[in-house]
C-alpha cells in the first residue's frame, strides 16, 4: 500500500512494464498532477531522496513555464552530467497534497525512464516540504505536507 496524504492506493493499481525488478521498486514512483493555465497532466515520478531538485524530461515538459531558457543548472547522476532548464508549474499535487507555484528543471533523462513509463525525479526541493516515511519491509509510503505556521 501507499498512503499519500492519508489516503491509501493499492500499489499494484499502477500498471509499469518491465522487470521484476522494477516491479519491487515500483512502490517509490508516485504519478505526480502538475497545473498550469488551467491545463493538468500527470506524470509518472521516481522519488529520489537523494536528488536536489525535481526534473521533468524534456519530451513532457509542454505545461512548464520557461522563464529564462538561457539559465541552466548543471546536475549529475546515474546518467552522467547534464544540463536542466529550470521551470515553473502554477500547482503540483501528490495525491490530494497540493503546492502552490514549484520550481521542476527540465532535462534530458536516462532513456531507462522512458522504458519504464517514469516522466522525471521527485527531488528534495518538494520532499522538503512534506514529512515522508519510508518503510522498505512493509513496502510503505506515506506523505503528509508540512504546515508553517503564520506569524
Amino acid at each position: 500500500m501507499i498512503i499519500i496524504a492519508e489516503k491509501s492506493f493499492d500499489a499494484n493499481t499502477f500498471n509499469f512494464p518491465g522487470k521484476r525488478i522494477f516491479q519491487e521498486r515500483s512502490l517509490w514512483v508516485i504519478p505526480i498532477k502538475f497545473s498550469t493555465n488551467g491545463i493538468s497532466i500527470s506524470y509518472n515520478m521516481l522519488l529520489d531522496t537523494g536528488s536536489e531538485i525535481t526534473t521533468l524530461d524534456s519530451d513532457d515538459a509542454e505545461l512548464i513555464t520557461i522563464n529564462n531558457p538561457e539559465k541552466f543548472t548543471q546536475a549529475s547522476g546515474a546518467g552522467g552530467q547534464t544540463s536542466l532548464i529550470p521551470g515553473e508549474v502554477d500547482e503540483l499535487c501528490i495525491g490530494d497534497i497540493t503546492f502552490g507555484q514549484s520550481t521542476i528543471h527540465i532535462g534530458q533523462l536516462i532513456p531507462q525512464f522512458r522504458q519504464y513509463n517514469i516522466s522525471g525525479i521527485l527531488g528534495a526541493n518538494i520532499l522538503n516540504q512534506m514529512r515522508i516515511t519510508l518503510d522498505y519491509p512493509e513496502k510503505r509510503l506515506e506523505m503528509k505536507k508540512r504546515f508553517v505556521p503564520l506569524q
